[in-house]
């Protein structure tokens, strides 16, 4: 649909800009705060302690936050380890060294009784990444999410236009300090409580389809269920991406992957499990039963539904993205939507 044709949404534009960020930020809730001169096994075990997905890291020579260190970075740490490991168990399978029950950081993971434990597992990544040489350290990954800041006083508006680009989450700030992490999820969240309490409001929504709308990235990245979850893995990292479609061999859409399942998967992990069919290891995680038969409602959408389905299907998971699927078309996914595609046409249409 053309920029032209598109029709604007008066009162969403009003709510952006009449909503300030102070209203959106927690009350009593204090930002998990990372210091750069902290180790990344440090840093990731606080961010796995508190049960969130980022954190801001303010460094301390600077006096400032360099960036946000998110569990993808995490995940992107545990599959070079993984990927360390394998290379090694094949190089032993050629040449038996005699330096394999050494204290070899990667070899650590391997013979520890605690091997699947996230101190173990940390530790011998930790040992890798903290050479100097490396250049890995806490700054260095958060500066791969810039840390965008924005006044409590900033209208809503104004923070939608960045986080529509792509953008997972921005700095609330107060004194030049943090007080709240403002992820997309929490936008889509308090639009979609401002949607159930006015109707007006959500007639805007339910008057645009997903395919009217022409939001949606084709053509749609996914893995086999047959593909292990480390590939998966491998394959978010390489996109930088929270979430993935798995499809059957029939390239039926039947589940993805998401960021709460790494948020799962880090208190417990496990490079043996990373070895898994991908449907397995989420339901392992999950502690659920899997099945290539589910179809998994809850995170797709048809081209006829409206926007104000997306909204509500989105802020009930707290997942960033659906994906488009038609029976028609045997129920593989067509396009998927991410909540930057959602903001982006809400700023298409109220600016």
């Amino acid at each position: 649909m053309s920029e032209e044709k598109q029709e604007e949404m008066p009162l969403l534009r009003q709510l952006l800009l009449d909503t300030k960020l102070e209203a959106l930020c927690g009350k009593d809730t204090q930002v998990l705060e990372i210091r750069s001169d902290e180790t990344p096994i440090q840093a990731f075990e606080k961010i796995v302690a508190r049960g969130v997905l980022s954190a801001p890291v303010w460094d301390v020579k600077e006096k400032k936050y360099v960036g946000i260190l998110d569990t993808r970075d995490l995940v992107a740490f545990v599959v070079f380890l993984a990927t360390e490991r394998e290379a090694e168990e094949a190089a032993a399978q050629t040449k038996p060294s005699p330096s394999s029950s050494s204290t070899d950081p990667a070899n650590a993971v391997q013979s520890s009784p605690r091997k699947n434990h996230l101190r173990s597992i940390f530790d011998a990544a930790a040992k890798m990444y903290d050479r100097p040489v490396q250049g890995v350290t806490v700054s260095y990954l958060a500066r791969r999410n810039k840390a965008h800041e924005f006044n409590k006083s900033d209208s809503l508006s104004k923070a939608v236009a960045t986080l529509a680009n792509r953008v997972h989450r921005v700095l609330i700030m107060e004194g030049g300090k943090c007080v709240e992490v403002l992820s997309q999820s929490t936008v889509v969240a308090f639009l979609n409580k401002q949607m159930q309490s006015t109707p007006a409001l959500a007639n805007e929504f339910a008057a645009v389809t997903v395919k009217e709308s022409d939001i949606g990235t084709t053509p749609v990245l996914v893995v086999n269920t047959k593909s292990s979850a480390l590939d998966t893995f491998k394959v978010m990292n390489k996109y930088n991406l929270s979430g993935i479609a798995v499809v059957d061999e029939s390239g039926r859409f039947v589940g993805n992957t998401s960021g709460s399942d790494l948020k799962l998967f880090m208190k417990k992990p496990s490079l043996m499990l990373l070895r898994q069919p991908v449907l397995e290891f989420l339901a392992a995680v999950r502690r659920a039963v899997i099945t290539e038969k589910t179809r998994s409602p809850t995170i797709s959408v048809a081209s006829h539904d409206t926007v104000a389905k997306v909204i509500g299907k989105l802020a009930a998971t707290r997942i960033h993205r659906v994906f488009v699927c038609e029976e028609s078309k045997g129920y593989q996914p067509q396009a998927v939507i991410s909540i930057s595609d959602l903001l982006k046409l809400f700023v298409a249409r109220t600016h």
